[in-house]
């Protein structure tokens, strides 16, 4: 018995009327891997200057074109802005304790 196979050919049409929201994951040669802020769906991102991009940071995109390439949903478009938002991202801060002041002559055994 064969395992079950997600379908990855039926990737989600975006709206291409508004702004869409990205998550950076990645920055390479001529694209950013990405994922969708709300519904988690990845994307590879064409667009002018994406590498100023920082994985972590969540892109405002005009995209201009959609297509599906090898069932991996391609988007186009013009940066509008970039920001660093933990909250949006579900992350939980990481909590900080007085350790004191570091002597660097002093070494931890």
């Amino acid at each position: 018995m064969r395992s079950a196979i997600p379908d990855r050919t039926a990737a989600p049409a975006l709206d291409l009327q508004s702004a869409v929201e990205l998550v950076v994951l990645s920055v390479k040669g001529i694209a950013a891997r990405c994922r969708l802020l709300m519904g988690g769906q990845t994307v590879t991102l064409r667009a002018y200057r994406h590498w100023d991009l920082i994985p972590g940071e969540i892109v405002s995109i005009a995209p201009r074109r959609q297509w599906t390439l090898a069932g991996n949903l391609h988007l186009s478009g013009v940066i509008e802005s970039a920001r660093l938002d933990a909250a949006a991202l579900g992350l939980v801060p990481l909590k900080l304790e007085d350790v004191g002041l570091w002597d660097p002559r002093v070494r931890a055994s």
